[in-house]
């Protein structure tokens, strides 16, 4: 590896900490895998996106929470065309073998894709697709994200769906893939009568986890519907910042007489209190209604908390071969409700599962796939 690290210079233009959410935490831990292995400068926005357009309280997580603190500097501002010019500039005069970036949303194409248009010439370019197709979709979309692609000499995709999909939109690309790595660098669990006796929640109760941003993609209203299925000692545990209004979520919980079994925590959720949630509960249902991978899949994998979850993008490939929960087949109320129920009637232990998973799903292996990529 030595041998690799003399040899191999990556420019890692991403978005990372002190940007909160999965990307950046993700970005975070394979910077730290391939730090191992390569001379790896941390490239980050200066600005990710203008406030008037981001739907959440903050785009930054709390001052205190430093765990994924990265040495690299902020540069890139995702609406100012000259700044993309000098981010290339700077770039190019790291002389970097390789330019190595993130693509999850076509808003930021023009400055990611501008970037990479000045340095193809001096470096492999690669990018780490998240999605080629975004959950949601607006008009425009397929222009920018064509135009950010295009500037690529090889792709990483994190799930099959994601790999099918460069092959409809480009003509020949050099895929290379990997599933999304299990995230490594939250808290360790906690004991679970602990984490229940501080969240208020009885020991012998069943409890089932809606993690993460609530947006409509992720089908938090077919969940809440599912309760009404879902056998009554069953309670649903929300967790995470809304991008938008709750409020329709809310009419659901009323019009369904279902706030004895609901707890909510509606804000967005600092690293240091995600072993918390996780510890306390016993499954974490993803209904969703659109995805490619899941970043809340694998923090459910790294605190051994079996998933449901809808057959979309690459969430069935995560979970059926290695037996870590049930996929449904649809986002259907009824069909999520008849699953919720087999788990907890099953009593099944998942626990040797949950090793061989992550033995598979590596930061080590994503950062040994990018740069056999690199060579070849």
């Amino acid at each position: 590896m030595e041998n690799n690290k003399l040899m191999k210079k990556i420019a890692f233009l991403s978005v990372f900490h002190p940007y909160r959410g999965g990307i950046a935490q993700s970005s975070g831990s394979l910077y730290f895998a391939l730090q191992e292995k390569a001379n790896v400068e941390a490239i980050n926005f200066k600005r990710q996106y203008p406030d008037i357009l981001f739907p959440g309280k903050s785009q930054f997580v709390p001052e205190s929470d430093d765990r994924e603190a990265i040495d690299g500097v902020r540069i890139l501002d995702s609406i100012n065309p000259l700044n993309w010019l000098n981010t290339a500039k700077y770039i190019n005069n790291l002389n970097p073998d390789v330019v190595l970036t993130r693509y999850w949303i076509p808003f930021l194409a023009p400055a990611l894709g501008t970037v990479l248009k000045k340095t193809k010439k001096n470096a492999i370019n690669i990018s780490i697709v998240d999605n080629a197709i975004p959950h949601e979709k607006r008009i425009g979309d397929d222009a920018l994200t064509n135009y950010y692609l295009k500037q690529n000499h090889k792709f990483i995709a994190l799930s099959k769906s994601v790999e099918r999909d460069l092959y409809t939109l480009l003509d020949s690309p050099e895929v290379h893939y990997h599933p999304h790595p299990v995230y490594d660098r939250f808290p360790d669990p906690i004991d679970k009568s602990k984490a229940r006796e501080k969240l208020g929640i009885n020991a012998d109760e069943k409890i089932i986890l809606f993690f993460g941003f609530i947006r409509d993609y992720k089908g938090l209203d077919i969940l809440l519907h599912s309760m009404n299925d879902v056998d009554n000692d069953v309670k649903l545990l929300i967790t995470g910042d809304v991008y938008g209004s709750y409020d329709k979520y809310e009419k659901i919980i009323k019009d369904n007489n279902l706030s004895d079994r609901i707890i909510s925590k509606i804000d967005y959720i600092p690293d240091e209190d995600v072993a918390l949630y996780f510890s306390a509960t016993d499954l974490c249902v993803q209904p969703y209604r659109t995805a490619t991978q899941s970043g809340i899949a694998n923090i459910s994998t790294h605190y051994n908390i079996p998933i449901i979850a809808t057959d979309v993008g690459g969430l069935k490939e995560v979970i059926e071969p290695f037996n870590i929960g049930k996929v449904v087949e649809k986002a259907d109320p009824k069909e999520i409700a008849e699953k919720i129920n087999a788990f907890f009637r099953e009593e099944k232990d998942y626990s040797e599962n949950f090793k061989s998973y992550k033995e598979f799903a590596s930061w080590e292996k994503l950062s040994d796939v990018i740069l056999e990529a690199i060579e070849k």
